[in-house]
């Protein structure tokens, strides 16, 4: 496994508390530790403070598939009934995997995997316009026959979006009319994140290319020195006070000042024995995920909370994370592989605490190989899906299986929607079905 070569590497903070220099630090919560070997297999769940979710809302919007986390627990029902089915056909090969849609100004949308960007109407799911600027610009898998799209943002009435290979476009969401289109040298699947004027975009090998929000043009660029992440993650820079944290593929974040331009340090998530990730297989790594001052990093080794402002690591816990994190109050919740079996897990933010687990592998699935969707919170629950056709709902707080409704059978790899109490579910057969709550 290789790891960036920079001379801030002084100043990494795998298995030691000090961090970068900062004036504006914030105290948080959680006890500062140093790094110590961790156990082979994921700890038991241990005695921790009630969870508690973060208050329900009613959101109008989802802009980004960053809105999950900024949301926390958005109004849903658990009695859900199909509205319509939106159809992109546009998988080819094995199977795609679909880009997250966004919700905006009563319209839904998405990004197939042919590199069209395509808008619905939020009531009916009728398309209002498609722009094939990016079509056939998609990513082909170099070892399968799958193809892969880009990420999506709506930003000030305009969607930018990257194709999955190299492009990047700005559109206008009310027309689907062609703003600007920029070619970066790179492949990039990630979720587009304003700072300031500029939009950023993150490569692959962990580059970032900040590109005028007007034009498209280059502001400066951050060469990644890393191995490449696996082309099924979705990954993007989290910001915090003019620093980026950039996942990449051999379990580090790396911090990069946007002032000074210039890297600050780096984060390793690996086993501090230097043991490969668990199965060994091709990195696979996720966006972070920021709450407040806290960033949380997690891959196949480890997961950990940071302080984006000393630099100090809050806690660390070994565990193999196979999917995107779902935070909410204080409470984090996971999908983990635990000895080749699915574990859903509550972790408690402060202290990295296991409240609950559940083998979802043995008691939902009876030993049978089913793809597992991501978690996330919704109307006072955790749902998640699986591939054969079923939605699970769970309660926060114990961890009990509170419910379930039937689901197109696919892999559910796209992150769920939820906006105005409707749920917006993204299938890699290339369909987006909008559930609506039924009066109880």
């Amino acid at each position: 496994m290789k790891y960036i070569p920079i001379v801030a590497m002084l100043l990494a903070l795998a298995g030691c508390d000090k961090g970068w220099d900062d004036k504006n630090k914030e105290k948080l919560p959680g006890e500062r530790i140093r790094v110590l070997p961790h156990a082979a297999t994921l700890p038991s769940a241990s005695s921790v403070a009630k969870l508690q979710l973060g208050t329900s809302v009613k959101n109008a919007a989802w802009h980004s598939v960053a809105s999950g986390v900024q949301t926390g627990n958005p109004e849903l029902s658990m009695k859900l009934a199909q509205k319509f089915v939106i159809n992109l056909h546009a998988i080819t090969g094995d199977f795609g995997f679909v880009t997250t849609p966004i919700v905006a100004d009563n319209a839904i949308f998405a990004l197939d995997t042919n590199g069209e960007l395509k808008a619905f109407d939020w009531s009916t799911g009728k398309e209002k316009w498609r722009n094939t600027e990016m079509l056939s610009s998609s990513h082909v898998s170099f070892f399968d026959t799958k193809y892969y799209a880009g990420g999506l943002l709506f930003h000030n009435n305009v969607i930018f979006a990257t194709s999955g290979s190299s492009d990047v476009i700005a559109v206008d969401a009310a027309t689907g009319k062609t703003k600007w289109k920029h070619s970066i040298s790179g492949i990039t699947r990630a979720v587009p994140v304003v700072q300031g004027s500029d939009v950023l975009i993150q490569t692959l090998e962990g580059s970032i290319y900040a590109l005028a929000l007007a034009d498209g043009k280059i502001s400066w660029l951050y060469m990644g020195n890393s191995e490449a992440i696996s082309v099924i993650s979705t990954v993007y820079p989290q910001i915090h006070s003019q620093k980026l944290f950039v996942q990449t593929g051999g379990q580090g974040v790396v911090v990069y000042d946007m002032k000074e331009r210039g890297e600050t340090g780096m984060v390793m998530l690996a086993d501090i024995v230097g043991r490969e990730p668990l199965d060994g297989a091709d990195e696979v790594a996720y966006t972070p995920a920021k709450i407040g001052a806290v960033l949380y990093a997690y891959g196949k080794s480890s997961i950990a909370a940071l302080d984006t402002n000393s630099g100090s690591q809050v806690w660390k816990k070994q565990m193999y994370v196979v999917a995107p994190l779902a935070i909410s109050g204080n409470a984090i919740f996971a999908l983990i592989n635990d000895a080749g079996a699915y574990n859903l897990i509550a972790i408690q933010r402060n202290n990295g605490d296991i409240a609950w687990k559940r083998n979802i592998s043995s008691e939902l699935l009876a030993g049978r190989q089913v793809d597992i969707g991501m978690p996330f919170v919704a109307g006072g629950m955790v749902g998640l899906t699986a591939g054969d056709g079923m939605l699970y709902w769970f309660d926060p707080v114990t961890g009990k299986n509170i419910g379930d409704m039937k689901i197109p059978s696919g892999v559910y790899a796209s992150n769920p929607v939820v906006v105005a109490g409707s749920l917006l579910l993204t299938s890699s057969n290339g369909t987006i079905t909008r559930y609506d709550g039924v009066a109880k």
